[in-house]
């Protein structure tokens, strides 16, 4: 790993995109124009940490803080390479939940998958269960 960047510019969101876990209807492009429009409207609201080896991005974090709430909400966690982005980034992100005075991150996986797994190296632990029914 050669460089974590926490960008700013909301054109990274569309390089970033291809690489979003989806959750159902919640697509890459509505995540897409989310974070897009938040970056534009809030940009202290959301932190989008960025790896590169070599101008090739080689992870990525996305984290954004939530109204009334004392937790940022861990929205995107991507590696894409086999690298050290991970133990940096997540220090990174860390520093910058600090910073806007939130107590707490929370991140949503699914149950004894392999990112769950990967979540707990980093100091996560189940909080509750989402719950869903089809209609």
């Amino acid at each position: 790993m050669k460089l974590v960047i926490r960008e700013n510019d909301p054109k990274i969101i569309d390089k970033l995109k291809n690489n979003f876990i989806e959750d159902g209807c919640y697509s890459k492009e509505v995540m897409s124009h989310e974070f897009r429009r938040l970056m534009e409207l809030c940009p202290d609201d959301i932190c989008v940490l960025v790896g590169y080896d070599d101008d090739i991005v080689a992870g990525f974090l996305i984290a954004h803080t939530c109204d009334n709430r004392d937790y940022a909400y861990l929205a995107q966690a991507v590696s894409v390479a086999d690298n050290n982005f991970a133990k940096e980034g997540f220090g990174r992100m860390i520093e910058w939940c600090r910073s806007k005075g939130v107590t707490e991150i929370r991140y949503e996986t699914e149950r004894n998958s392999s990112r769950m797994m990967g979540a707990k190296r980093y100091g996560f632990i189940e909080h509750g269960v989402v719950m869903s029914r089809k209609l």
